[in-house]
């Protein structure tokens, strides 16, 4: 047994809050297991350390963040180098210092022997968007996208595939930029919906232009992936030995009150998996009003 088994369960209840969002609950826990970190193991103290500076940077406290993650180096207790710096380069985007920011990615990109994240090059290809060097922004969000479609991610594919419209946008790019701008809203609709607020800037600034809705002649290698990944996805089985169905809300209710048969409906929502059981056809659409997703995948059983 652990002699701080007590402090591994408050952090492991730490990085719960911090995945679903408690970002306030997990950044106070937090703060205090590491103002105690001199009494705590060394794994523990690595694992505290960079919790707590990922929390710091999500919470918008990017220069703390960054001392946490220096002191972190320095003590020798890293999990992970390439995570550490990868996220250092996250905190330096926050504070528009983007040649530490450029530095810092690419140093988690160079560690050998160590996984390559996508986000580094991501981080990467940002900063070199912003500090205007175009071609080797697009090279990085080329990378980062390779790595998620082979992993499918398709939430990170849409990231890259966002960046990739906003560099090429910036460089009058239009129809390349449409190109990427349809593919992040695709994997967005279907894994990510939070993300498409902050894509509506990009969305209204093509429609400007009036680009028209046709395809490239020669659409990018990584677009083709990313779009066969997309197809594949809508492919996977996902409801045991049923396909999922990927369609409109309102034009699965429509089809399916159209039936007097009692059925049992599963709706996937952003958040959870929840039955709604109902007698179709018309109470359905009272039982659904919360569901704001765009996309559904119901699971029906007849006559149960």
């Amino acid at each position: 047994m652990s002699r701080n088994e007590n402090e591994w369960i408050r952090w492991q209840a730490a990085v719960v809050e911090l995945q679903n969002g408690r970002v306030i609950n997990a950044v106070a826990e937090l703060a205090d297991l590491y103002s105690h970190r001199v009494n705590l193991e060394p794994d523990l103290v690595g694992q505290i350390s960079y919790t707590y500076g990922v929390a710091l940077v999500v919470s918008g406290k990017a220069q703390v963040a960054i001392e946490v993650f220096n002191e972190l180096l320095r003590s020798g207790f890293v999990v992970n180098h390439a995570m550490v710096y990868t996220e250092m380069s996250s905190a330096y985007l926050q504070l528009q210092n983007y040649d530490l920011a450029y530095d810092t990615a690419d140093r988690a990109i160079k560690i050998e022997g160590e996984e390559k994240y996508p986000i580094a090059y991501m981080n990467r290809g940002i900063a070199q968007h912003l500090k205007g060097v175009f071609k080797g922004a697009k090279e990085d969000f080329c990378t980062a996208l390779r790595i998620c479609c082979q992993a499918d991610n398709l939430e990170n594919s849409g990231i890259a595939a966002e960046r990739l419209g906003r560099v090429n946008f910036t460089e009058g790019k239009f129809r390349e930029s449409f190109c990427w701008a349809e593919l992040a809203k695709r994997c967005y609709q279907l894994t990510s919906p939070w993300h498409l607020k902050t894509f509506e800037d990009l969305e209204i600034e093509l429609k400007a232009k009036n680009i028209p809705p046709s395809p490239l002649p020669e659409m990018p290698h990584e677009a083709k992936l990313l779009d066969d990944r997309l197809l594949q996805n809508l492919q996977t089985k996902r409801c045991g030995s049923l396909d999922v169905l990927s369609i409109d809300l309102f034009k699965f209710l429509s089809a399916i009150c159209i039936s007097d048969q009692p059925k049992n409906v599963r709706i996937r929502t952003q958040i959870v998996d929840f039955p709604a059981p109902a007698k179709l056809p018309t109470i359905l659409r009272g039982e659904i009003d919360g569901v704001y997703f765009h996309e559904c995948y119901p699971e029906i059983v007849a006559d149960s």
